[in-house]
């Protein structure tokens, strides 16, 4: 009766928590759904389990065998207690309230829930992905490696953690291992994949920071196929051109970005700095 009754709270906690994570979509309620979330989640928890075991071992060994002695309360309540806190549902408690946390920019009570959360399941790509992007928006870049890599561990075709992974390598200035990260997964990402232009955009930048400008040229022609409309694009291939001393045609590409996006503040500066002006004037006159 203990494992039947549990299944049915099992069953409501993880509709209540999808009820949640609808209404995390809607923008006036996603306060409401955290606090609800919040209530649904402690209240059922300290009704099944006391909060000192529960801080000291937080996932419960298995239990050999079936509970069959109805006095034997110690086991009784160890069932019950690994039933509360068991996988499945408590896993999607935590994960549904960083996802509604997420949703409302509180990165860094979203990361706590996602790191709780994937206590109960580290082997988890979906956790392990949040995870990482909370603390990517969170700015804790070496935290939010570490997520991606065991996100990517479980999953090698989740072309987004790939390109978040090689994003936070640049911010932190370790291009060489942005390279390698795009290089090493370029297999397994689905290059039909909208994501895709993202992951050429970080792999690209990498690449001309660490002066491997052929095949960054590459990966921009690829970009220009997907979205030609893309002043970046322009300005990144111009940018190589201007430091291999291709004045003429770093000009042509800056003055495309220019058409595309007027306002564009790296291309004007790029196009219009005095050094640029000067050459292009003196190659005109000839």
């Amino acid at each position: 009766m203990i494992v039947k009754t549990l299944t049915r709270e099992r069953r409501a906690l993880r509709l209540n928590f999808l009820k949640l994570l609808i209404n995390t979509q809607r923008k006036e309620t996603k306060p409401k759904a955290i606090n609800k979330a919040e209530e649904i989640l402690f209240k059922f928890i300290e009704t099944h389990t006391d909060q000192t075991n529960y801080k000291l071992n937080i996932v419960f060994p298995e239990i050999e065998g079936d509970v069959k002695e109805k006095n034997d309360r110690r086991k009784l309540d160890k069932l019950k207690v690994k039933e509360a806190l068991g996988y499945a549902y408590t896993y999607n408690g935590y994960f549904y309230l960083g996802i509604a946390q997420y949703e409302l920019e509180k990165y860094k009570e979203a990361s706590s829930n996602f790191e709780i959360a994937s206590r109960f399941t580290p082997h988890n790509s979906e956790v392990n992905f949040y995870k990482g992007m909370s603390f990517l928006k969170d700015g804790k870049y070496d935290d939010c490696k570490a997520a991606f890599k065991k996100c990517i561990k479980y999953d090698n075709s989740n072309i987004t953690a790939v390109s978040n992974l090689a994003y936070a390598y640049n911010i932190s200035g370790h291009y060489d291992s942005a390279i390698k990260v795009c290089e090493d997964y370029i297999d397994h990402v689905d290059q039909n994949a909208p994501e895709y232009y993202m992951y050429l955009r970080n792999w690209t930048y990498a690449l001309i920071k660490e002066k491997f400008f052929v095949d960054a040229i590459v990966n921009i022609r690829k970009a220009i196929e997907i979205n030609p409309r893309d002043p970046e694009n322009w300005v990144m291939w111009g940018t190589v051109q201007k430091i291999n001393g291709d004045f003429a045609s770093a000009k042509n590409k800056f003055e495309i970005a220019l058409k595309i996006e007027p306002e564009h503040s790296l291309a004007t500066q790029e196009l219009y700095q005095k050094g640029l002006d000067i050459f292009i004037s003196n190659i005109s006159a000839e």
